[in-house]
């Protein structure tokens, strides 16, 4: 497994600077990651590129495009810092997109064996994060990203260069 891969659904670049505007400020990941949910990372070395794509391509065309609303506020706890991201508030079919995706290349080791589909855009310590959340909830509020699910990406980055963010590596369609 590659810490310089990922197979990821890329948020939409008409999209990208708004949820960015709140990265910048609190997601320590910004610098590294465009606005993202990940369905497996780390993920595969590059030479298995082709042949991952070869195995999805078909099972993912089949699957479709769907429409997707980010629009929910979650977080969870991290030792003594909580991690804010947004959310569907409807992630079945994301959800079943993963079954499939693992049920396609069981051989790719998956890092939790829940997928909870979420987008990192801050951490904060315990202690400050109440007033934060509540911030970002009203963020939220007035900025729902809604947009289809037509592809999902291979996301890659450099190995020697920590400071180079990933970019797409490749699109799977889903239609």
């Amino acid at each position: 497994m590659e810490t310089t891969t990922a197979l990821t659904l890329a948020i939409p670049s008409e999209f990208q600077d708004n949820i960015n505007t709140i990265r910048k400020l609190y997601d320590r990941a910004y610098p590294r990651w465009m606005p993202h949910i990940n369905f497996i990372f780390p993920f595969v070395a590059e030479d298995k590129f082709d042949d991952i794509i070869e195995r999805l391509s078909p099972k993912l065309k089949e699957f479709g495009s769907f429409e997707l609303e980010i629009n929910q506020i979650g977080h969870f706890k991290q030792g003594k810092n909580v991690t804010v991201h947004i959310k569907p508030n409807d992630s079945s079919k994301l959800k079943e997109l993963f079954n499939l995706i693992n049920k396609t290349i069981p051989d790719v080791e998956v890092k939790h064996s829940e997928f909870a589909p979420h987008l990192t855009i801050a951490q904060f310590k315990s202690s400050e994060s109440e007033p934060k959340i509540k911030e970002l909830t009203e963020w939220i509020a007035t900025n729902k990203f809604k947009f289809t699910v037509d592809h999902i990406c291979i996301l890659q980055r450099s190995k020697t260069d920590n400071n180079v963010p990933f970019s797409i590596h490749s699109k799977i369609q889903l239609n």
